[in-house]
Formats: structure tokens, C-alpha cells, sequence
């Protein structure tokens, strides 16, 4: 009975040793989950501050960003109202030219048309001269057939 009653109290100091070791083990683990606990929140911290800078920064590059698209549009917007200009310009050149070429063409068609009248009125001329010259030579031709000889 005392053998029994030593293996049983042998048995009971291994099972109180063993629930020690359990007791201790749960220890640990809710230690080591407390300590992880306070780096997640440290590294949650850690994250939100560097998203919060990231943010910042991004609105930063977005206000930027904006800016030079306004600046980008506008000097756009000044460019096609001076090639519209220019345009305008360059047209209101081109009729001028236009205008001045047709009055040259015009100018030179009316001295073509007066130099042709005043050929015709020399031909004209020239024609009833030739006239009077043929029929001058026909009459001196005549008075010298009809002279007498000598």
C-alpha cells in the first residue's frame, strides 16, 4: 500500500511538475502575444505615419501636377490664338497680294488692248499711205508712158 501510495504521489508530483510547465508555457505564449500585440501597433503606427507622408507628398506631386497642366493648357490656348492671328495675317497678306496681282493684270490687259488699237490704227495708216503711194507711182508711171520721148 505505501509502494502504491508513493508511485501515486510520484505520479502527482509529475503531474504538478507538468502543470508548472503548462503553467509557465501559457506564460510564455501570452508574453510573446503581448510583445507582438505591441509591435503590431508599433508597426501599424510606423505605417500610418509613412502612409500620412505618402499622402501629403502625393498631394503635393498632384497640386504640382496640376499646376503645370494649367500652365501646359494655357500656353496651348496662347499658341492657337497666335497661329489663328498669324493665319488671319497671312490671308489678309495673301488677298492683298492677290488683289494687287489682279489690278497688275488688269493694268497690263488695258495697255495690250490699247497697244493692239494703236497697231491697228498704224496699220490702218500704213495701209492708206502704202495707198497713196501706189496710186502715186501709178500716176507718175502714167504721165511718164504718156510724155513724149525726149
Amino acid at each position: 500500500d505505501i509502494k502504491e501510495s508513493g508511485h501515486a504521489n510520484q505520479h502527482q508530483g509529475v503531474l504538478q511538475e507538468d502543470g508548472v510547465k503548462i503553467l509557465k508555457a501559457m506564460s510564455d505564449i501570452k508574453a510573446e502575444q503581448e510583445k507582438i500585440k505591441k509591435q503590431s501597433t508599433i508597426k501599424l503606427a510606423e505605417v500610418g505615419a509613412k502612409a500620412e507622408k505618402a499622402a501629403a507628398a502625393a498631394s503635393f506631386l498632384e497640386e504640382g501636377a496640376a499646376r503645370r497642366i494649367a500652365a501646359l493648357e494655357n500656353e496651348v490656348q496662347r499658341l492657337q490664338a497666335a497661329l489663328a492671328e498669324q493665319s488671319k495675317s497671312q490671308s489678309a497678306k495673301a488677298t492683298a497680294v492677290e488683289d494687287h496681282l489682279n489690278e497688275v493684270t488688269i493694268g497690263y490687259k488695258r495697255d495690250l488692248a490699247e497697244a493692239q488699237e494703236q497697231t491697228e490704227q498704224m496699220m490702218v495708216s500704213l495701209r492708206s499711205g502704202l495707198n497713196l503711194a501706189k496710186e502715186a507711182h501709178n500716176a507718175l508711171a502714167d504721165k511718164v508712158v504718156a510724155a513724149p520721148p525726149g
